[in-house]
């Protein structure tokens, strides 16, 4: 059975869209944490790395 993983709306970069993306971890990049989020479209599915979390980004006003 597959985990449930963070699901929302992002621009991604490689299809110069906005797309689903979902959560798939973690790093540490310059003492900062980074999450790292894949597009979802089965064309791309481009790994990057953002700054906020992935959940945080949809609720921002």
């Amino acid at each position: 059975m597959r985990p449930s993983t963070v699901r929302t709306l992002m621009h991604c970069p490689a299809c110069r869209t906005t797309r689903t993306v979902r959560q798939v971890g973690t790093s540490t990049i310059n003492n900062r944490r980074h999450t790292l989020v894949q597009c979802t479209d089965q064309a791309c599915e481009l790994i990057w790395a953002t700054r906020t979390p992935a959940a945080a980004r949809g609720r921002a006003a």
